[in-house]
């Protein structure tokens, strides 16, 4: 593309909010040498802790810094004595190749450090401000095993997720935030000479799984940030995405993904109300680190908000802490997804390239409500099929999640389910993505299981562990386990699914 459009469309970006010198920025994001520097001076401060919570594919560190405005003493567990606090976990650069949120936490640690008086003294920081460091390393998304980790809180398989949810469960965060990018530039925009107006966005956890409360209360976080950014006359919206509302076809927008294996709503799972963060990049301007300090500076205002006031925090522990002691559905929905339920009329801004002007386009494919098209009963137990035991266990293992191994053969009343097919095209009618699973449950019945069958019994999990489980082990799932090609090479010849659903309880010794 000539010079002269990317000049332009630098031109337009710096008109939107307030905007300084990026001199200094554009060739300077933090090394990852340079980023344990600067959160080891942090830590001499006696309010902050560092620690290594993990390594990376390549053995780099990954660091978890702690804030706290009394001594950050407290490593496991609620503490009596601190019990009222709200715990928050924040992460930056899980994609290696969005910088933004790493800088402008870094940015926050350093502020905090010198001024704990800053610090909300009903709050519990922690923030690991890089967990890709290996991707970050050489400006890309993935790790070193080319693994998307944002697609990988279900099975986790890499140590960088695995190390977010020993984290996880070790402090139970109330809060949790997860700090990304978006490329403003999109073909699909910039083709009709636009590009896409929010500098950034904000979404919460939406797992229909999870009690509605905990939803809507993300929901009103979400439309409370809004509020403030547009007083700072930064250009907000909730997270949407999908395509460019006037492309050919559809051009359907959404919000954020119905489906666990983001950090987003994997971590929700723990009972904490979650949020990912997407600041607006120029993914295909000659420097694309031009006008990164205007995204650290709509990220400080975000920060500044989740931070500011000590009754919100309060709030938010307390909607965590009621959504952990409430029992599992007695259903599960299967296949959920995004709509529009009454064709209701939505404008999508965008910003014109040549002017540098807004536009608004009315469309009615944002799709605003989440559906559930089907559902299934909980059963009261799963059993994992001997030939996948192991596999599975390492999976449980993985997420802490409790189970037996079966130390003579048992009789169970069991459903198993049979895959149809797989889907594996993108669905052009209803916008859904690759992976989709036809499955059939077959009649229960009474079949005696072998040594070595595995068993995850739902009534004597935590409520919010079992609300974990049902999302690991589900074998009904449209989007599930076997998306995976190490799940998916479970699946029989003759298309049954290693997880069966039991329904009595019962098990009768032979």
């Amino acid at each position: 593309m000539p010079r002269a459009y990317f000049i332009c469309l630098f031109t337009v970006v710096c008109s939107l909010a307030r905007f300084e010198s990026s001199v200094g920025y554009a060739d300077s994001l933090t090394d990852n040498a340079s980023l344990e520097t600067r959160l080891r001076e942090a830590a001499l401060a006696p309010h902050v802790q560092l620690h290594e919570i993990g390594r990376s594919v390549e053995g780099l560190p990954l660091w978890a810094i702690r804030l706290r405005r009394g001594k950050a003493d407290r490593v496991d567990g609620l503490d009596p004595a601190i019990a009222q606090e709200c715990v928050a976990l924040w992460i930056g650069q899980q994609h290696g190749d969005e910088p933004a949120g790493c800088e402008a936490l870094l940015k926050l640690i350093g502020e905090l450090s010198v001024d704990a008086s800053k610090l909300s003294p009903g709050l519990d920081l922690w923030i690991v401000p890089r967990i890709n460091p290996d991707g970050a390393a050489r400006q890309r998304r993935r790790n070193a095993n080319e693994n998307d980790l944002n697609r990988d809180h279900l099975i986790l398989s890499q140590p960088e997720t695995q190390a977010i949810h020993r984290l996880a469960r070790k402090i139970r965060p109330h809060l949790f935030v997860d700090c990304h990018e978006f490329g403003r530039d999109s073909s699909d925009y910039t083709k009709r000479g636009w590009l896409e107006w929010p500098a950034i966005m904000i979404d919460t956890a939406n797992l229909p799984i999870m009690p509605e409360a905990l939803y809507l209360a993300g929901v009103a976080w979400c439309d409370d940030a809004g509020l403030r950014l547009k007083e700072q006359r930064i250009n907000f919206t909730r997270y949407m995405v999908g395509d460019c509302p006037c492309a050919e076809g559809n051009g359907e927008l959404r919000y954020s993904t119905l489906d666990s294996d983001d950090a987003r709503n994997g971590i929700s799972l723990y009972g904490c109300v979650s949020f990912i963060i997407e600041s607006g990049m120029r993914r295909e301007a000659v420097n694309p680190q031009s006008d990164l300090e205007l995204r650290i500076d709509a990220y400080e205002q975000l920060f500044e908000y989740f931070l500011e006031e000590e009754d919100r925090l309060r709030q938010i522990r307390d909607d965590a802490v009621a959504v952990r002691t409430q029992s599992i559905p007695q259903a599960i929905p299967t296949n959920v997804f995004w709509g529009n339920t009454s064709a209701r009329l939505s404008s999508i801004r965008v910003i014109e390239l040549d002017s540098g002007g807004t536009l608004d386009l009315a469309t009615t494919t944002l799709m605003q409500d989440r559906i559930v098209k089907a559902a299934v009963s909980v059963p009261e137990a799963y059993l994992i099929d001997v030939e996948a035991a192991a596999k599975f266990a390492e999976l449980l293992e993985a997420h802490a999640i409790s189970y037996t191994v079966i130390a003579e053969p048992a009789s169970f009343s069991i459903e198993r389910i049979r895959r149809l097919k797989i889907e594996d095209n993108f669905d052009e009618v209803y916008h859904r993505y690759e992976g989709r699973q036809v499955m059939v449950a077959l009649p229960i019945e009474e079949r005696l299981l072998p040594v070595g069958t595995l068993k995850v019994d739902l009534s004597t999990l935590a409520p919010i562990d079992s609300r974990r489980a049902i999302m690991l082990l589900e074998p009904r799932q449209l989007f599930g386990l076997y998306q995976w090609r190490e799940f998916d090479d479970l699946i029989g010849k003759d298309g049954i699914a290693p997880v069966f659903r039991v329904f009595d309880g019962v098990d009768n010794h032979e």
